[in-house]
C-alpha cells in the first residue's frame, strides 16, 4: 500500500463523476492502473470539500489477496487525514466492467468497513474498466448509466487540461514510469565508486559546501562522490537534508533533484542515504509516489538503515508534509 498527500489546488472546482477520476493521476502523479484510489476529503470553512490524502492499493487477484494490504496503516492514514468524506475509484486494465466488480468486492468491501469505523462517509464508488465507469452508489440513470459511460483513462478531460495548465501537472503512464526516474546508472556508478576509493573520508567537508553543491544546476562526478561518503556521518547528513527544506526555499527543487540524482549513481552500499532524503524531500513536497519509491530504494541498499525505517512509521501515519517541515526545522533548532 502506498500513501500519496496531495491537494488538489482551491481553484479547481469538480462537479461531477468524470471530474474526480480525471484529477486522480495528477494527485498520484501516474495514471493508476489496477488500483483501487482513495480520495479523502474534508469539510472547508466555506462549506466545500477539499481533497485531503490519496490511498492507492493494488487490486486483488482474489479474495486472500484482502489481507496482505497493510491495513493499520490505512487506518492511521485516514484517522490523522481528517477527512470527513471519501470517494472509491477503482482502475482495471483487463476483464468486464462486471468481471472487475465482482473479483474487486471483497476489497471494496473492506475499504469501505474501514471508512465506516473512521466516521467517513462514501459519497461515490467508482469502477473503470472495459472502456466505460459505472457508479455503485448513484442510481440515477440520467447521471450514471447502469450500462457504464464512456471513458478513456488517458483523456484529461476538462479538469486534468485545468491542472495542467494552472498547476504544470504532467502525470505519467504508470508507476513504473515514475520507477524509471530513479533507475541506477551503472557507468556513473562505476565512475563514483572509483572516486569513493580514491578518497581517506568526507571529514572536510560540511553541510553547506553539499548545500551549496546541490543548489547548482548540475555538480560534477567529483562533488556526488564526496557527498555520498559525507553522508555516512549522519550529522551532516540530517544538517543537509533538514538545510535543504527549512532554509533553503529557493533552491528545494533544485536540492530535491540533487538528492534523487545521488540515488541513479549511488554505487551499492552509499544509496540508502541520499535515498532516504530524496523520500522526506518528496513527502514534504506532497508527492507520496516518489517517496514511497525512494524509501524502497533505500531498504534495497540497506535493509536496516535507521532514518529510514524511522520515516517509513511517519509516512505510514500520513504525517502532513506541513508537519514533517516543522519536526525537521525543530530539529535544526536544537541542534
Amino acid at each position: 500500500m502506498s500513501a500519496e498527500s496531495v491537494e488538489v489546488p482551491a481553484v479547481i472546482t469538480l462537479t461531477s463523476p468524470r471530474d474526480v477520476l480525471d484529477a486522480i493521476p495528477h494527485s498520484l502523479g501516474f495514471y493508476p492502473g489496477n488500483s483501487l484510489v482513495i480520495s479523502l476529503l474534508a469539510d472547508t470553512a466555506r462549506g466545500r470539500r477539499r481533497q485531503v490524502l490519496v490511498i492507492r492499493l493494488d487490486l486483488i487477484d482474489d479474495s486472500d489477496d484482502v489481507e496482505v494490504v497493510d491495513w493499520p496503516s490505512v487506518h492511521t492514514a485516514m484517522a490523522t487525514s481528517g477527512a470527513t468524506s471519501a470517494v472509491i475509484a477503482v482502475f482495471a486494465t483487463q476483464g468486464s466492467q462486471l468481471q472487475v466488480q465482482a473479483q474487486q468486492q471483497p476489497l471494496i468491501e473492506r475499504v469501505k468497513t474501514v471508512l465506516a469505523n473512521e466516521d467517513i462517509d462514501v459519497m461515490d464508488a467508482l469502477i473503470v474498466a472495459d472502456g466505460c465507469y459505472v457508479s455503485l452508489v448513484c442510481a440515477d440513470p440520467s447521471c450514471c448509466s447502469p450500462e457504464g459511460i464512456p471513458y478513456d483513462v488517458v483523456d484529461p478531460g476538462a479538469i486534468g487540461v485545468e491542472l495542467a495548465v494552472r498547476g504544470g501537472s504532467s502525470p505519467l503512464l504508470g508507476r513504473r514510469d515514475v520507477a524509471d526516474q530513479f533507475a541506477l546508472n551503472p557507468q556513473a556508478q562505476t565512475q563514483i565508486q572509483a572516486l569513493l576509493d580514491e578518497l581517506a573520508n568526507g571529514a572536510n567537508l560540511d553541510a553547506e559546501q553539499i548545500l551549496a553543491w546541490g543548489s547548482k544546476p548540475a555538480p560534477s562526478t567529483g562533488q556526488c562522490a564526496q557527498a555520498l561518503m559525507a553522508f555516512a556521518d549522519v550529522g551532516i547528513r540530517d544538517a543537509v537534508i533538514a538545510g535543504a527544506l527549512c532554509e533553503n526555499a529557493d533552491n528545494e527543487e533544485r536540492l530535491r533533484s540533487f538528492f534523487s540524482h545521488l540515488i541513479t549513481v549511488a554505487p551499492d552500499g552509499y544509496r540508502a542515504a541520499p535515498a532516504t532524503m530524496a523520500a522526506i524531500a518528496w513527502w514534504v513536497e506532497g508527492d507520496g509516489a516518489r517517496a514511497n519509491i525512494c524509501l524502497d530504494l533505500a531498504f534495497e541498499d540497506n535493509a536496516d538503515y535507521r532514518l529510514a525505517e524511522l520515516f517509513k512509521q511517519i509516512m505510514r501515519a500520513a504525517v502532513r508534509p506541513e508537519q514533517v517541515r516543522e519536526l525537521l526545522a525543530e530539529a535544526m533548532t536544537r541542534a
